[in-house]
């Protein structure tokens, strides 16, 4: 061979060798987006299991709030249950003692039995 076809041929040869290194350098930052990607993807898998975490804690308390508010309404039904009844009572008596003073007056008795 004559040193031009061995200059000829080493050039191909460091063309193709360049090529293949264009191409694994390119893989190379192919790889690095992926891993990058997946990393990114990984990160925003646990703050999404974080902001998951947050909102049951959220709801826990809230559930919690609804079952004192209810227990709370339930303690006021009670109670108002029973004022209704202390006011029937109490409107019964007034009628009842109403009624008595008409009678006493009817019968021309003093008010109250007064004696």
């Amino acid at each position: 061979l004559h040193a031009k076809d061995v200059i000829l041929c080493l050039e191909q040869q460091l063309k193709a060798e360049r090529a293949r290194s264009t191409a694994a350098a390119a893989a190379a930052a192919k790889v690095e987006r992926s891993h990058d990607e997946f990393e990114a993807i990984e990160r925003a898998r646990d703050d999404a299991k974080e902001e998951a975490a947050d909102l049951k804690r959220q709801l826990d308390i809230v559930t919690q709030k609804l079952e004192v508010a209810a227990a709370n309404e339930m303690k006021l039904l009670v109670a108002a249950e029973s004022a209704d009844v202390k006011v029937a009572a109490a409107d019964q008596r007034a009628d009842l003692a109403e009624r008595k003073r008409d009678e006493e007056m009817a019968a021309g008795a003093p008010p109250g039995g007064g004696g």
